[in-house]
C-alpha cells in the first residue's frame, strides 16, 4: 500500500552536516565509538587499520567530512 493511498502526503528533505577533525585519532574516537563498540577487540583493530588506510591514505592530519541525510517527511 502506497503512502498516498493511506492518505499521507510525503516528501523528502535533505540536511547536510559537516564534521571537522584535527587528526585520525580524534575522528576515530568520535565516529567509531558508536559503529564499532559491539565488535570484539580484534575486529575493532582491523576496522581501525582499514579506515585509516582508506580515509587517511597520505598520513595523519586534519580532515573534513560532509554527510547528507535524507528524511522522508509525511503528514496526514
Amino acid at each position: 500500500m502506497g503512502l498516498e493511498r493511506a492518505g499521507i502526503r510525503a516528501g523528502v528533505e535533505t540536511e547536510t552536516t559537516g564534521f571537522a577533525f584535527d587528526d585520525f585519532s580524534s575522528a576515530w574516537d568520535v565516529l567509531a565509538g558508536v559503529t564499532t563498540a559491539q565488535l570484539p577487540p580484534q575486529r575493532q583493530e582491523e576496522a581501525k587499520v582499514a579506515v585509516r588506510a582508506k580515509m587517511w591514505p597520505a598520513g595523519d592530519g586534519p580532515r573534513h567530512f560532509t554527510n547528507a541525510t535524507k528524511f522522508i517527511i509525511g503528514e496526514r
